[in-house]
């Protein structure tokens, strides 16, 4: 009887041990269950890197992105871009340039120290025959001089090129390209033509660059009568001089200072300033009972002509483009 309450006893032990195991049992399942949950979370998933991913081309798509944008063009597109540029048209120079170009020709006299406009029918001569003489073969020639040319193109500064006529040559600067005697002799004709029938203009006033004149001031008859050309009429009075016209063959150079150019009663001065790449250069203009005497501060020696322009229309010309400011 002992023997069977003892296993009794032992029986009911090990059941209340085994029920006391699954109890301890089903209270740690849920805390073992969330631990690899936390460590997940810190892990990138496959769906969240895809979303990266689709966020990367949302935005290149919004910005108009694709792969044909990212490559660059061809040397075909590119040269056909660069194509559709026109490039600047290259530098004039004394045998490059085109007749549309021209805006005035003048005949030089050496020996009378002027220049002549050519008619345009000359013009459309003239330019084919220059601009064919700077294919020949340039030499340094220094013979006489029997005629020359200016040229002044319509651009923004008003280039000039200077021609020198020698023996079956032009020569510009210290190169001289020979060509045939005919076409000499055609080039002497038509400077010969324009210097006998066309006006005769002083040739520093006809040769100036009008954009660098930078001011104007005439004495009318006196010291106290001084007036300036108004700054808006600059280029009117720049046009007016170059256009003074002198007797024909009375051109001289004389002696800085032959005539008096401080302002007096009964004489007339007109100096005038330009801006120049070294400095101001001055002219000063005296004109006396008919005779014009010009000075300039870069030149050794004077001009002098007989006026064939009336002095007293000068005057009222300069007078009105003063009052006119």
């Amino acid at each position: 009887m002992k023997l069977k309450a003892i296993i009794l006893v032992a029986t009911l032990l090990l059941a209340m041990a085994a029920c006391s195991s699954r109890e301890q049992s089903s209270q740690q399942m849920p805390e073992l269950s969330s631990a690899p949950s936390s460590q997940h979370s810190s892990a990138p998933t496959p769906s969240s890197s895809s979303s990266a991913q689709s966020g990367m081309s949302e935005s290149a798509s919004e910005s108009g992105a694709s792969a044909s944008d990212s490559t660059p063009p061809s040397s075909s597109e590119s040269s056909a871009e660069s194509k559709s540029e026109p490039s600047p048209p290259p530098a004039a120079t004394p045998f490059r340039f085109s007749a549309s170009e021209v805006l005035a020709v003048y005949a030089r006299n050496y020996s009378d120290y002027t220049y002549s406009p050519l008619e345009q029918q000359a013009v459309a001569q003239l330019i084919p025959m220059l601009l064919e003489a700077g294919a020949a073969a340039a030499e340094d020639l220094h013979t006489n001089t029997e005629g020359g040319f200016l040229v002044v193109l319509n651009d923004a500064d008003r280039t000039r090129f200077s021609y020198t006529l020698i023996p079956t040559a032009v020569r510009v600067g210290t190169e001289a390209h020979t060509i045939p005697q005919e076409r000499y002799n055609a080039l002497l004709s038509i400077a010969n033509n324009a210097i006998q029938q066309s006006p005769s203009y002083i040739q520093w006033l006809a040769f100036m660059d009008p954009n660098r004149l930078s001011s104007v001031t005439f004495y009318p008859d006196g010291p106290g009568n001084a007036s300036q050309i108004a700054s808006g009429n600059i280029g009117r009075a720049a046009a007016l001089l170059s256009t003074i016209q002198v007797k024909k063959g009375t051109g001289n150079a004389v002696d800085v200072g032959s005539i008096s150019h401080e302002p007096a009663a009964g004489h007339v001065v007109i100096q005038m300033n330009f801006t120049g790449d070294n400095g101001t250069i001055s002219y000063s203009i005296a004109i006396e009972n008919g005779v014009f005497n010009i000075e300039s501060s870069d030149m050794t020696f004077a001009c002098q002509y007989q006026l064939l322009t009336s002095t007293s229309d000068l005057l009222a010309s300069l007078e009105a483009l003063s009052a006119a400011g």
